[in-house]
């Protein structure tokens, strides 16, 4: 089942000349001047003014520690959006004035997040960003919503931590698969924190997790044990065959996750470096892959199943639960 394009949108605050940013230049100075209760909403050739009273809610995408993600409907138009609140801890009034009263440290979390976002935009392998809008206490941010998130197509629920269905939060995190200097800041003589290559080891781990269907760190008896592997251990690596010729991985691929999973950052690869290596060369990395024809009729067959789409029949379709 084809599927079209979602429109492009463009949220623009008032008071905005169409090429400002809805985010200071600096993270580290005032809150941001440019959020309001109102901007312009531009759906193809069409432009709305945009109010919070003007968004109906659906449903709920996610949550996290610092906010949450709902599915919204932006009525005048019909346009459906993600819009991600972030609550602040003291008032911040329209406009967003010195005297706002945000604690430094919730006020760099906002504006990181905000900056990610907007600098984030113009990929196409992200969601897009709208703008964002001020209302009672809360920071709207308003993206682009998506059709599917990959835990709808692997629901995997970690078992060994469920308690009468509930799951606790215990082991929750992703510091396993934390690059070794920021773990332990110390180690690989890194002092000004981590950069990029601490993200590099991140994907290494997942590479080979995936391809394994292991945890590369996986005999330990507590969270501290498995912690003092990924600093103190060799880097993990993919199995290769004791007989020639019978390799269950490539040597690209094993090249690949070699680079990535260096213990010395200095050592490891950066994105550059990444997308120059022949695993990623050979097997489709650059603007058009290699192949997408398999994995985008994929990707419709699980949203048909999701909506209720048969795959045959006469069309109507039918809901199911």
């Amino acid at each position: 089942m084809p599927r079209k394009n979602k429109p492009i949108i463009k949220l623009k605050l008032d008071g905005d000349t169409g090429g400002g940013s809805t985010v200071p230049d600096s993270a580290e100075g005032a809150t941001p001047r440019n959020l309001d209760k109102r901007g312009t909403l531009t759906v193809g050739e069409r432009s709305f003014v945009i109010e919070a009273d003007d968004l109906l809610k659906l449903a709920d995408l996610g949550r996290g520690a610092y906010g949450i993600v709902e599915k919204m409907l932006h009525q005048p138009s019909g346009t459906v959006m993600a819009v991600k609140r972030i609550t602040v801890t003291s008032g911040m009034g329209a406009g967003g004035g010195p005297g706002g009263g945000v604690q430094s440290q919730e006020q760099k979390r906002l504006l990181m997040d905000l900056d990610v976002s907007m600098r984030a935009s113009d990929c196409r392998h992200t969601v897009q960003f709208y703008g964002a809008l001020f209302r009672e206490g809360d920071v709207w941010i308003c993206m682009e919503v998506m059709d599917t998130s990959v835990d709808k197509f692997y629901p995997v629920v970690y078992k060994r931590y469920l308690v009468d269905s509930v799951a606790k939060t215990i082991d929750a995190g992703c510091k396993p698969y934390m690059a070794p200097e920021r773990i332990d800041p110390g180690s690989g003589s890194r002092t000004e924190g981590y950069d990029i290559k601490s993200d590099v080891w991140s994907l290494g781990i997942t590479m080979v997790e995936i391809a394994t269907g292991r945890f590369p760190y996986a005999t330990w008896r507590t969270p501290f044990e498995q912690l003092k592997q990924v600093v103190k251990d060799d880097p993990p690596r993919l199995p290769k065959s004791a007989a020639p010729g019978s390799e269950e991985f490539s040597a690209e691929f094993h090249a690949f996750t070699t680079s990535c999973l260096q213990k010395k950052y200095q050592q490891r690869g950066n994105y550059e470096q990444l997308l120059a290596m022949e695993f990623l060369q050979r097997y489709g990395a650059g603007d058009e892959p290699a192949d997408t024809s398999d994995m985008a009729e994929y990707v419709c067959t699980i949203l048909d199943e999701r909506d209720g789409v048969q795959a045959a029949g006469d069309g109507g379709g039918e809901l199911v639960n």
